[in-house]
Order: structure tokens, then C-alpha cells, then sequence
């Protein structure tokens, strides 16, 4: 944080004194270039307390997060409604079936025997089913096999 407004009020007790915290105007100048951009000190900072800019920025932030998910949600729907407007040959997608099946990591964690896993079971939603099947992962497809060839 940069420069602080303090601002002191009289009252019946005596004085109250209220720090507001406040950001720079130009966050890439360090603290003497801002104040001789803005001629004066209180011109380098911005006018409003500190956690009014942060809120500000993490509710325009989600603001654009959403906007910007609405519309590939609405491009994911086109796609999925149409699967031959994009055309995505498998050899293509994945050329090499070697960069797909790298070696397991050496490192299987802190405590690798501490939870049993069954591969040979699991539960998901219905995108899981069509994930499985779109990265031809199910039983029996043969898609990967032949990838190479």
C-alpha cells in the first residue's frame, strides 16, 4: 500500500483517528516517479480507499469471468450440437500415441498405499460418460490402438 489519508475528527472524547489506505494511481512508477508524473503527492495515489479498489476489481474480474464463460458456453453448445462444423480427425488431434502414453512419474506421493483405489470401478455424471467416450477411453475402443499405424 502506498500513501494514507488520515484524517482526525474531534469528538466529545477527544480525537478519533481514521487511517484510509489508499493505492497508487500508476502501480508500474515506483512511489517518487508517480509523484513527479502527478506534480503532487496526493495526485499519485487514487481517491478511494483501498479495499473500494480491490472490491471493485474482484466484482469486475467476475463480472468478465462470467461474460466470458457464457460465450464459450454458448460455443461449446453450437459445437456439441453440430460436431461436424469442426472436423477433428483423431490422427490429427493426437499425432503420436507415444506422447500420450508417457511412463507413470517416479513419484506416486508421500503415502502411496494409504487409500485403496480401485481402477476397475468408479462413478461419474453423464459429461464424464461423454468424456470418456469423446477421448475414445471406454472398453472395447479400438481408436487408440490403431492411432499409430
Amino acid at each position: 500500500m502506498g500513501y494514507s489519508d488520515i484524517s482526525v475528527e474531534r469528538t466529545i472524547l477527544g480525537a478519533l483517528l481514521e487511517v484510509r489506505w489508499t493505492l497508487p494511481l500508476m502501480p508500474a512508477l515506483s512511489e517518487a516517479e508517480a509523484w513527479h508524473a502527478a506534480s503532487e503527492m496526493r495526485a499519485s495515489q487514487l481517491h478511494e480507499q483501498a479495499t473500494t479498489t480491490l472490491g471493485g476489481l474482484v466484482h469486475a474480474t467476475a463480472a468478465l469471468v462470467d461474460q466470458d464463460a457464457s460465450a464459450l458456453l454458448s460455443l461449446w453448445r453450437t459445437r456439441r450440437d453440430a460436431p461436424d462444423l469442426l472436423p477433428q480427425p483423431l490422427k490429427v488431434q493426437w499425432p503420436s500415441v507415444e506422447a500420450v502414453r508417457a511412463p507413470v512419474p517416479p513419484f506416486r506421493g508421500f503415502a502411496p498405499d494409504e487409500t485403496a483405489f480401485r481402477i476397475d470401478q468408479t462413478s461419474t455424471g453423464p459429461d464424464g460418460i461423454k468424456r470418456l467416450k469423446a477421448a475414445a477411453a471406454t472398453a472395447g475402443d479400438s481408436r487408440w490402438h490403431n492411432m499409430a499405424e
